[in-house]
């Protein structure tokens, strides 16, 4: 459930805000090579088909500065996966080498582009309290690029529309006191990051309301306060 791809576009198109594109401006004809799907431990590029009457393979390649470049080898069509995401509020360098199928094969064309990885939350948990509400605790994946970037959460039942929220970058859990659940509910949470126009991958989490839970919650609050 990906629920926040209408909050950018492109050529007409809703696309996840956080994918990346070397087209220049809005001419879609410069565009030949873009992260098409940021994974936990990889990331899918697709770029221009590289047509050469003695085409070989394309290099897909990560720069890695004072290192050994992380590449894979591509034998057919225009999308390969890279094993390699990149660190978190840094521009990653990217590209993709066309090789001929020469016996010393050739390299005819190149295409370049850089990344900038939002950082993820990580193991959202959701606590229901005595009184149904919901407190909300995660984990960052470090501190946010800017002063200004921001945690999105949308929050709801499985059966309904969900509502979202917008907290500062700080803040590492949520208490939502605005309703109540209502036991055989299922409550989702979604949580993500948002640095200028790009999302980081969403986290979620979801539990089942019914009344053990409300009777586990009040055990727990008189532990509290005994204690």
């Amino acid at each position: 459930m990906i629920v926040f791809t209408s909050l950018h576009t492109g050529n007409g198109q809703y696309k996840p805000a956080y994918l990346e594109t070397n087209m220049v401006e809005n001419n879609a004809k410069t565009n030949t090579f873009r992260v098409i799907q940021e994974q936990t431990t990889a990331m899918a590029f697709e770029w221009k088909t590289m047509t050469h009457e003695n085409f070989g393979y394309v290099y897909l390649l990560q720069d890695i500065p004072y290192g050994m470049d992380r590449t894979v080898k591509v034998y057919e069509g225009n999308i390969g996966l890279l094993e390699a995401i990149g660190e978190p509020c840094e521009h990653s360098k990217y590209r993709a080498e066309g090789y001929t199928d020469h016996f010393s094969a050739s390299n005819f064309d190149t295409f370049h582009m850089t990344y900038k990885r939002v950082p993820r939350i990580n193991n959202v948990q959701i606590q229901l309290r005595s009184n149904l509400y919901s407190h909300v605790k995660w984990e960052t994946e470090r501190t946010a690029c800017e002063p200004t970037d921001s945690i999105i959460i949308f929050r709801g039942y499985s059966n309904q529309s969900l509502k979202m929220y917008t907290i500062t970058n700080n803040q590492i859990e949520y208490y939502s006191d605005e309703f109540k659940t209502e036991e055989g509910m299922e409550e989702v949470f979604i949580v993500f990051s948002k640095h200028g126009n790009r999302f980081s991958l969403p986290t979620m989490d979801k539990k089942p309301v019914w009344k053990g839970n409300k009777e586990q919650s009040t055990n727990q609050t008189k532990r509290e306060i005994n204690t």
